[in-house]
């Protein structure tokens, strides 16, 4: 069986490929695959979309493996970059990264579904904000909720 590309990722950022590991990349992948072959939330082909997954959805779709385990994986995949943690009302959930450079987020409301997108325009503003205050930026993260075109015209 050949390794699934968080796996490669995993692998490639040093990390050993432990049975968890293995475990919990497979379970990902089953969580996000729905929108990421094909089975797009809207109607654009030209346009990478992920769906989210919660961490009890994966803690409860891998009962063997302890929840600091699984939570542990989701830090290492996101620290290098192959998924996303978003922040919602008081909680999280997590998405595939289909960009490998600095990102923000549309996020539909109603299905989850995700679209990685770079807004230049975003960018210089916060550069502005940060060059004009006695700050210095070291990161930020913008969500932005709305309803993707598939759950408008339900």
């Amino acid at each position: 069986m050949s390794q699934n590309l968080l796996d490669q990722e995993l692998h490639n950022a040093g990390f050993t490929l432990t049975k968890p590991r293995k475990i919990v990349t497979k379970k990902i992948l089953e969580l996000t695959s729905n929108h990421l072959d094909g089975d797009l939330c809207c109607e654009s082909e030209e346009i990478d979309h992920s769906h989210t997954f919660g961490s009890e959805e994966l803690v409860s779709s891998a009962p063997d493996i302890g929840r600091a385990t699984i939570f542990r994986i989701l830090k290492n995949l996101s620290d290098i970059g192959s998924i996303c943690k978003i922040d919602i009302d008081g909680g999280a959930v997590y998405t595939r990264s289909t960009s490998s450079r600095h990102h923000h987020h549309l996020f539909c409301v109603k299905c989850g579904c995700v679209t990685d997108r770079h807004f230049p325009a975003f960018e210089k503003i916060m550069k502005n904000i940060s060059s004009n205050e006695d700050w210095n930026l070291i990161s930020h993260q913008l969500v932005v909720y709305m309803e993707c075109l598939n759950c408008t015209k339900k």
